[in-house]
């Protein structure tokens, strides 16, 4: 009996597994506030733009974050976070 209702557990599980699977594989972007909360509200921050800083130049400070990732079609699947600029433009 306890081997019966393992089996089905893990049949539950699997096929649950196998469906979110093929979605992930088919997203394209990703919302921030699911990925994560804090840089969704994080704004103004003193950090400068990272590979933006420049010796006797003023600093692009972060100003916030796109609400929206793009997910990279590749096997690992990475994603692109968008930051806005204080000097106004966004950096990929």
């Amino acid at each position: 009996r306890k081997q019966t209702d393992l089996n089905k557990a893990w049949d539950l599980y699997y096929h649950v597994f196998r469906r979110i699977y093929k979605q992930l594989q088919q997203m394209q972007s990703l919302e921030l506030h699911y990925v994560s909360p804090n840089l969704e509200t994080a704004s103004d921050l003193e950090l400068c733009i990272p590979g933006q800083y420049r010796p006797n130049a003023p600093l692009v400070r972060i100003k916030g974050f796109t609400k929206i990732l793009k997910v990279i079609s590749s096997k690992q699947r990475p994603r692109r976070l968008t930051i806005r600029g204080s000097d106004g433009p966004d950096y990929k």
